[in-house]
């Protein structure tokens, strides 16, 4: 399966956001078992209030009673027997009240207790009140005291207890979510910035290290000393993979193309002194044919032979000039190879700066999720800050609360436990929206760490998006480098065919001579005017010799730069 570059950055950023929704989704499930646990805390602490109320009341009532019993006064004893009445009135509200919220089955069955002793307290009130009215004090007051009142308090005082174990209880539990909470938070946070910092620098490593090489050979390419022997290895199945093996391509054929130019230039310079020295002998024997040619009817035999000493020579040269003429299409075929090899190296170049951009957009969006997640942290501390002044507000509320039941005395004992609790509930609110806010403010800070981190990855690509663009223009100068050769091997091709020519118009200029010497002496005017003309020539094959081997010197010298 080919794993491109865009795919393998894009897969190490997924997991990064993966782990990043894992613990946010996490936080949301933690904060709802949480709520919920808050939400039985305060439940039961509203059931613990009331009970508390009850216990109150239900000793009010009773602490009535005896004085009513024991007042002389009939204005006193109405006084008193209405607070009774009062208070059990109110206490059998508050129980219907509590009987229609949300009970668990122990709490069902405790207020079922509660009622039959309750029940049989009021029956027993009632049965003592009767005999009170019918003037039997004494015998009223010795059976109040036996009325069973201690059974009431006991299941009130055992329910109450058992509400407190349900409350520490959820405590704990809430405490447990919180300790989880903050090392899950933390090792989410470790494991994503590792990760982004390791899948960075694995990113990293695969794209610039082989852009580098790639760079420094080409860079060695345009500047013309290049080891064309030393190939890059990559082994990743990418665009940087398809890169470093088309390199490699381009670099064999221009090792091939510069061997077969060196050893083609060799052929080029070895025919170029031949043919300088087969002129140079073919101008000596046309001057020497100018000056006899008086002498032409004593020497026309010697002259015959010469001549046709010469068609041989310059055949010999014309075959030398074909071949040369071949294997400069052959250079010029390679050149158009090369050319195209690294027209698809600089496509290559191309795609890969392309994915280079994509990578640049992902990281891009990264950011900007991580950014509004931090935005996210920033509301909740302002949320915690409103719960750490409502907290404040409660607990100044108890604090007057239990100096009001402090100036109330003994009827403001169950006030003032009510605003003991509240003012520790208020206490334990802000203690908690303390902690929430020191863990909202460290998921702050890792954030922040994350951010940085994706601004390093950012600047690592874009530079490595700049090494591309460089690669891209090196690919260009050695494109343009092979079509200006490509070019001059076309002009010594024109150059060669025209030798050629030149070469067929001495031989036939050669055995116009012959033809002229065998069957005309009288033609000797002809004759002299054709071998001048054949001078001139040889001196046009002579020239052309010599710039055909000072181009093949250069074309050595060019290909000597060049390790092949």
């Amino acid at each position: 399966m080919r794993f491109t570059v865009g795919k393998k950055i894009t897969a190490g950023f997924s997991l990064i956001i993966l782990l990043s929704l894992v613990g946010f989704v996490s936080n949301l499930w933690v904060q709802n078992q949480m709520s919920t646990s808050m939400n039985e805390i305060s439940h039961k602490k509203d059931e613990l209030i009331l009970m508390q109320r009850v216990n109150y009341l239900i000793r009010s009532a009773d602490d009535d009673g005896a004085w009513y019993l024991l007042s002389s006064s009939l204005e006193g004893q109405k006084k008193f027997f209405s607070q009774y009445q009062n208070n059990v009135k109110t206490v059998t509200n508050e129980i219907s009240v509590l009987k229609q919220s949300q009970l668990n089955p122990e709490g069902i069955t405790a207020i079922k207790e509660f009622e039959n002793q309750w029940d049989k307290y009021l029956k027993a009130n009632e049965e003592v009140f009767a005999i009170f009215k019918q003037g039997e004090i004494q015998k009223a007051q010795s059976t109040y005291t036996e009325v069973p009142f201690e059974p009431i308090i006991e299941s009130l005082i055992s329910y109450q207890n058992k509400l407190n174990v349900e409350i520490k209880y959820l405590e704990n539990k809430i405490a447990t979510f919180k300790s989880f909470v903050s090392k899950f938070n933390i090792g989410v946070i470790l494991v994503t910035v590792i990760l982004g910092i390791f899948i960075a620098l694995i990113i990293s490593r695969r794209i610039v290290k082989p852009l580098l090489q790639v760079s420094k050979q080409v860079k060695e390419i345009a500047e013309g000393e290049a080891d064309l022997t030393k190939e890059i290895l990559v082994s990743s199945k990418d665009e940087i993979g398809d890169l470093a093996l088309y390199f490699n391509q381009m670099l064999r054929n221009l090792r091939s193309i510069m061997k077969h130019i060196g050893h083609s230039a060799e052929q080029v310079a070895s025919s170029s002194e031949q043919l300088s020295a087969s002129s140079q002998q073919t101008s000596k024997a046309t001057e020497q044919i100018t000056y006899t040619m008086q002498e032409v009817a004593t020497g026309t035999d010697k002259q015959v032979v010469s001549l046709d000493q010469n068609v041989t020579t310059i055949q010999e040269i014309s075959k030398g000039i074909q071949q040369i003429a071949e294997s400069i299409q052959d250079v010029s075929s390679s050149s158009h190879q090369s050319a195209e090899a690294a027209k698809v190296g600089n496509d290559a170049i191309l795609d890969a700066i392309g994915q280079m951009q994509t990578t640049n957009r992902s990281i891009h969006s990264l950011s900007d999720v991580v950014k509004g997640f931090h935005e996210r942290s920033t509301e909740i501390s302002q949320i915690i800050s409103v719960i750490t002044g409502i907290a404040s507000q409660t607990n100044l509320l108890a604090l007057n609360a239990s100096i009001e039941a402090a100036r109330a005395g003994d009827h403001g004992r169950g006030f003032a436990v009510v605003a003991n609790e509240v003012k520790k509930l208020a206490e334990q609110s802000a203690n908690s929206a303390s902690q929430i806010t020191q863990l909202v403010h460290a998921i702050q800070n890792d954030t922040n760490t994350i951010i940085q981190s994706m601004h390093t990855t950012m600047n690592e690509v874009n530079q490595g998006s700049t090494s591309m663009d460089k690669a891209g223009v090196s690919f260009e100068i050695i494109q343009r480098a092979i079509i200006e050769v490509s070019g001059q091997v076309q002009e010594v091709s024109a150059a060669v065919e025209q030798i050629a020519a030149s070469s067929e118009e001495v031989t036939d200029s050669i055995r116009n001579v012959s033809h002229i010497s065998k069957h005309a002496a009288a033609e000797i005017q002809v004759a002299s005017s054709a071998t001048e003309e054949q001078l001139a020539s040889m001196e046009e094959i002579s020239a052309s010799s010599n710039y055909l081997s000072q181009m093949a010197e250069e074309l050595q010298s060019l290909v000597g730069k060049f390790k092949v």
